[in-house]
């Protein structure tokens, strides 16, 4: 059951609201949840989280040695990524990174900002290879580890 006032006019249906518009009040969830958002079309509009997922995504790998590690599929688009080691003292960087198509073509890779790791001084790298995912490795055999990847399509 939905109910609002305001002033003295009384909204109440079972579980839809139709072709309604509240423009200069408010409306408490009571703790509930808003499901069935569609997809953002102005500034303005609410997003489903999956949505957001899609945009900004965070996940946990582990760097070996000098090894190259997938980070992402192969695909193209725009993408800012930052990388923050977990490991004491540990390497970090931001890039961003771009490919038109995700064969045949190397990518664009900027890294916007490192900072070595505090003993040995290695870095992080990104390459992003025609017909291959995005690969992270660091520059040295040191701060083995786990390594938190934040990636943001734009």
């Amino acid at each position: 059951m939905f109910s609002l006032t305001r002033g003295t006019q009384i909204i109440s249906c079972n579980s839809q609201i139709n072709n309604s518009s509240i423009t200069t009040s408010s409306i408490d969830m009571n703790s509930q949840v808003i499901t069935s958002i569609g997809t953002p079309v102005n500034s303005s509009d609410s997003v489903p989280k999956n949505y957001v997922d899609n945009l900004i995504a965070i996940k946990i790998i582990n760097l070996t040695g000098t090894n190259y590690t997938t980070i992402l599929p192969n695909t193209s688009g725009d993408l800012t990524i930052s990388v923050v080691s977990l490991v004491t003292n540990g390497p970090c960087g931001k890039f961003f990174v771009c490919k038109s198509n995700p064969n045949n073509v190397e990518a664009n890779i900027t890294r916007i900002n490192s900072s070595a790791g505090t003993t040995s001084l290695e870095k992080l790298q990104i390459r992003w290879l025609p017909n291959s995912g995005i690969e992270l490795y660091k520059t040295g055999n040191g701060y083995d580890g786990q390594y938190r990847i934040k990636y943001i399509s734009n």
